[in-house]
């Protein structure tokens, strides 16, 4: 004959209730932890496509290498930069698109900027595949990638072509006036002599020319060593009365 046994009976129901209380508090918690993970990643991906819009409407080229300083990314404006499509850029060294005297420059920075002694902007200039030079500065960051030991690095690169053509002819006018007018010449201004000889100085060589307007004169006095010079305060001022 089986007997019934109330006691183990009312003991399984309690333990089934507590265990079906712990896993409707654990489904809650599962629950709320899922709804905040859903938020977070409705907010990254509003602000994936920030970036994302952001980066396509840029005026900088961006250009992403790896740690063997191949190309891993780029974005439209960097295309355009390269003159290249994204396929023939890809798992390519930058170096083919930096112009031959510019090579030791950046990798020089390339290496301080991964040592931690240097991270300002250069200044190289940039071999389009189609042969145009374009001059750019470029600030470097390294970056981490994941499931790599050395960082990568990326590029961010600003056209200043046209910056540095607007600057070509004023360069080339001050390179001018410092050939004709080196620093040991003095120019002066002043009435023309009467007197077609030139009167005695300290100075080697005198020579008078007609200005434009023919009321002043240039004159150019190269320094004689040996002799202050006539800007300098310790050259005397000559007495007109001597003369006399």
């Amino acid at each position: 004959m089986v007997t019934y046994d109330r006691s183990t009976e009312h003991a399984s129901s309690e333990h089934l209730r507590r265990r079906l209380a712990e896993l409707t508090r654990r489904h809650t918690e599962l629950e709320k932890s899922r709804q905040g993970l859903t938020r977070e990643r409705e907010a990254l991906k509003k602000k994936l496509a920030d970036c994302s819009r952001l980066l396509g409407a840029s005026t900088t080229g961006l250009i992403s290498l790896d740690k063997a300083g191949l190309i891993d990314w780029v974005n439209d404006h960097a295309v355009d930069m390269l003159g290249a499509d994204k396929a023939f850029l890809l798992k390519k060294p930058i170096s083919l698109f930096i112009a031959p005297e510019d090579q030791a420059v950046f990798y020089l920075h390339r290496s301080r900027i991964f040592s931690g002694t240097a991270n300002h902007p250069f200044e190289i200039n940039l071999k389009a595949r189609d042969g145009v030079i374009r001059s750019v500065r470029v600030n470097a960051r390294p970056v981490d990638t994941p499931r790599q030991q050395l960082p990568g690095m990326l590029l961010a690169v600003e056209d200043i072509t046209p910056h540095r053509q607007a600057l070509k002819p004023f360069n080339s006018k001050n390179t001018l006036s410092t050939c004709c007018f080196p620093s040991s010449m003095i120019l002066r201004y002043g009435p023309r002599p009467t007197s077609t000889k030139l009167s005695s100085t300290p100075w080697k060589k005198q020579a008078w020319h007609r200005l434009p307007t023919g009321s002043m004169s240039a004159c150019f006095m190269t320094e004689k060593p040996g002799f202050p010079s006539p800007m300098s305060g310790s050259a005397k001022r000559p007495n007109p009365l001597r003369r006399l």
